[in-house]
Protein backbone atom coordinates (compact mmCIF):
# COMPACT_ATOMS: atom_id res chain seq x y z
CA UNK A 1 0.00 0.00 0.00
CA UNK A 2 2.72 2.05 0.72
CA UNK A 3 4.37 1.43 -2.67
CA UNK A 4 1.09 2.36 -4.30
CA UNK A 5 0.94 5.73 -2.72
CA UNK A 6 3.96 6.52 -2.97
CA UNK A 7 4.24 5.11 -7.15
CA UNK A 8 0.66 7.40 -7.17
CA UNK A 9 2.72 10.72 -5.42
CA UNK A 10 5.86 10.39 -7.92
CA UNK A 11 3.75 10.24 -11.20
CA UNK A 12 1.39 13.29 -10.13
CA UNK A 13 5.15 15.07 -8.78
CA UNK A 14 6.39 14.19 -12.23
CA UNK A 15 2.90 15.63 -14.23
CA UNK A 16 2.98 18.31 -12.73
CA UNK A 17 6.02 19.35 -13.26
CA UNK A 18 5.86 19.08 -16.71
CA UNK A 19 2.62 20.87 -16.91
CA UNK A 20 4.23 23.34 -15.06
CA UNK A 21 7.12 23.84 -17.47
CA UNK A 22 5.00 23.24 -20.48
CA UNK A 23 2.70 26.63 -19.55
CA UNK A 24 5.52 28.10 -18.90
CA UNK A 25 7.17 27.59 -21.74
CA UNK A 26 3.73 28.46 -24.07
CA UNK A 27 3.46 31.64 -21.80
CA UNK A 28 7.18 32.39 -22.34
CA UNK A 29 8.16 32.54 -19.07
CA UNK A 30 10.51 29.85 -19.92
CA UNK A 31 13.12 29.77 -22.72
CA UNK A 32 11.73 26.15 -25.00
CA UNK A 33 13.76 23.70 -23.53
CA UNK A 34 14.41 20.63 -25.71
CA UNK A 35 13.66 17.69 -23.37
CA UNK A 36 10.29 18.51 -23.12
CA UNK A 37 9.69 19.56 -26.94
CA UNK A 38 11.29 15.61 -27.51
CA UNK A 39 9.02 13.91 -24.87
CA UNK A 40 5.86 15.47 -26.49
CA UNK A 41 7.35 14.33 -30.16
CA UNK A 42 7.83 10.80 -28.54
CA UNK A 43 4.65 10.34 -26.84
CA UNK A 44 1.81 12.67 -28.49
CA UNK A 45 -1.92 13.28 -27.08
CA UNK A 46 -2.57 9.89 -29.36
CA UNK A 47 0.13 7.67 -28.35
CA UNK A 48 -0.01 8.23 -24.58
CA UNK A 49 -3.93 7.97 -24.59
CA UNK A 50 -3.25 4.21 -26.26
CA UNK A 51 -0.67 3.65 -23.28
CA UNK A 52 -2.73 4.86 -20.79
CA UNK A 53 -5.76 2.98 -21.90
CA UNK A 54 -3.52 -0.13 -22.16
CA UNK A 55 -2.58 0.74 -18.45
CA UNK A 56 -6.02 0.82 -17.26
CA UNK A 57 -6.75 -2.20 -18.97
CA UNK A 58 -4.17 -4.07 -16.98
CA UNK A 59 -5.92 -2.47 -13.83
CA UNK A 60 -8.85 -3.73 -14.62
CA UNK A 61 -8.07 -6.89 -15.74
CA UNK A 62 -6.13 -7.58 -12.05
CA UNK A 63 -9.51 -5.87 -10.59
CA UNK A 64 -11.40 -8.26 -12.24
CA UNK A 65 -9.70 -11.26 -11.32
CA UNK A 66 -9.35 -10.27 -7.54
CA UNK A 67 -13.53 -9.85 -8.19
CA UNK A 68 -13.35 -13.41 -10.29
CA UNK A 69 -11.76 -15.04 -6.74
CA UNK A 70 -14.32 -13.30 -4.53
CA UNK A 71 -17.15 -14.89 -6.56
CA UNK A 72 -15.67 -17.92 -5.96
CA UNK A 73 -15.92 -17.65 -2.18
CA UNK A 74 -19.90 -16.84 -2.79
CA UNK A 75 -18.86 -13.54 -1.97
CA UNK A 76 -18.03 -14.28 1.79
CA UNK A 77 -14.32 -13.71 3.69
CA UNK A 78 -11.75 -13.05 1.41
CA UNK A 79 -7.61 -14.67 2.00
CA UNK A 80 -6.78 -10.43 2.46
CA UNK A 81 -3.46 -11.38 2.06
CA UNK A 82 -4.25 -13.04 -1.42
CA UNK A 83 -6.89 -10.56 -2.96
CA UNK A 84 -4.62 -7.06 -1.89
CA UNK A 85 -1.72 -8.52 -4.04
CA UNK A 86 -4.14 -8.24 -6.98
CA UNK A 87 -6.45 -4.98 -5.80
CA UNK A 88 -3.49 -2.52 -4.92
CA UNK A 89 -2.01 -2.61 -8.01
CA UNK A 90 -4.61 -2.83 -9.62
CA UNK A 91 -6.69 0.00 -8.17
CA UNK A 92 -2.34 1.71 -8.49
CA UNK A 93 -2.71 1.30 -12.43
CA UNK A 94 -6.21 2.50 -12.80
CA UNK A 95 -5.54 5.51 -10.96
CA UNK A 96 -2.50 6.16 -12.80
CA UNK A 97 -4.31 5.38 -16.09
CA UNK A 98 -7.04 7.93 -15.36
CA UNK A 99 -3.94 10.86 -14.19
CA UNK A 100 -2.30 10.26 -17.66
CA UNK A 101 -5.70 10.82 -19.61
CA UNK A 102 -6.07 13.98 -17.98
CA UNK A 103 -2.70 14.85 -18.08
CA UNK A 104 -2.18 14.02 -21.64
CA UNK A 105 -5.84 16.21 -22.64
CA UNK A 106 -4.12 19.26 -20.38
CA UNK A 107 -1.07 19.10 -22.17
CA UNK A 108 -2.19 19.11 -25.17
CA UNK A 109 -4.30 21.97 -24.48
CA UNK A 110 -1.13 24.00 -23.00
CA UNK A 111 0.53 23.03 -26.49
CA UNK A 112 -1.80 24.88 -28.73
CA UNK A 113 -1.02 28.06 -30.23
CA UNK A 114 -3.08 30.92 -29.31
CA UNK A 115 -4.91 32.94 -31.93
Amino acid sequence: VFGSLFLLMGFQAVTFALLAKTYAMADGSLPMDPRVERFYRILPLERGLILAALVGLLGVSLLGVAVIHWAETGFGPLDYAKNLRLVVPGATLVAISFQAILFGFFASILGMKKK
